[in-house]
C-alpha cells in the first residue's frame, strides 16, 4: 500500500469525527502526519528542528498527503466558523512544522462566508511568537494560489507598525505582489534588518525601483 492510500484508509476509519472535537481532532493529526512514513527518515528533521526552535517536531509529510489531510478535515461535520477558526489557533499554537503548513492549507481553501473574517486577518491573528519567514512565504503563496488576493498597501502600513518583527512579516508578504505600490517599497527599505531569506525578498522589492 502506497503513502497515499495508507493515510486515506486510516483516516476513512476515523470518518465519525466531527471538526468541533478539536482535542481528538488534534491528536488523531499528529498520527496522521507520521502514517505511512518511515520513522528513520522523519527523526532526524524532527530532532533537528526541535532543537533549533524554528518548530516544535516536523514529521517530513509531503505536500500532496498534507493536502489529503486537509480536504479531509474540510469535508468533516461541524464545519462552523467558530470551530474552522478555534482548530486553526491550537494548530498553530501547538507550533508544528505541519500543523502551520495545514493551517495555511485550509486558510487558502475557506471563504470569507465560511470564517465570518478574511483569511488574511485570521492568519495574521494566528501569529504569536517569531514565525518562520519561509513558511510565512510558502503559506501566502498558497492564499494566493487559492484566490485569496493580497490585501492593500494600508492593511500592510497597519501591520508594520505593530512591531518591528511585524513589519517583517509586512515585507514577506509584499514581496508576493505583482507591482509594489511606493508605499510598500517604502516598508522595505526602513525594515530592520533580517536573515538571509528576508534580504533576498528585501532586495527584489527595492530592485523595482532602479
Amino acid at each position: 500500500m502506497n503513502l497515499s492510500a495508507a493515510l486515506e484508509s486510516f483516516l476513512e476509519e476515523r470518518q465519525n469525527l466531527k471538526l468541533s472535537q478539536t482535542n481528538k481532532i488534534l491528536k488523531m493529526l499528529r498520527d496522521a502526519y507520521s502514517e505511512g512514513l518511515p520513522g528513520l527518515m522523519a527523526r532526524p528533521q524532527m530532532d533537528h528542528l526541535t532543537q533549533t526552535g524554528a518548530f516544535e517536531f516536523q514529521i517530513g509529510t509531503p505536500d500532496p498527503e498534507m493536502r489529503i489531510i486537509a480536504s479531509w478535515l474540510l469535508s468533516r461535520d461541524g464545519k462552523s466558523p467558530k470551530a474552522l477558526k478555534r482548530l486553526l489557533k491550537k494548530l498553530w499554537k501547538r507550533g508544528g512544522r505541519e500543523d502551520k503548513v495545514l493551517a495555511g492549507i485550509i486558510l487558502a481553501n475557506v471563504g470569507i462566508n465560511e470564517l465570518k473574517q478574511d483569511p488574511w486577518i485570521v492568519l495574521v491573528k494566528l501569529f504569536s511568537r517569531r514565525e518562520s519567514i519561509e513558511l510565512l512565504l510558502d503559506i501566502g503563496e498558497e492564499m494566493i494560489r487559492g484566490g485569496h488576493e493580497l490585501p492593500n498597501q494600508e492593511w500592510f502600513v497597519e501591520m508594520a507598525r505593530v512591531s518591528q518583527i511585524w513589519h517583517q512579516y509586512s515585507v514577506v508578504f509584499i514581496s508576493l505582489m505583482e507591482q509594489y505600490p511606493p508605499h510598500c517599497v517604502a516598508l522595505a527599505r526602513l525594515a530592520k534588518e533580517g536573515g538571509e531569506i528576508f534580504e533576498r525578498l528585501r532586495a527584489k522589492i527595492l530592485a523595482s525601483t532602479d
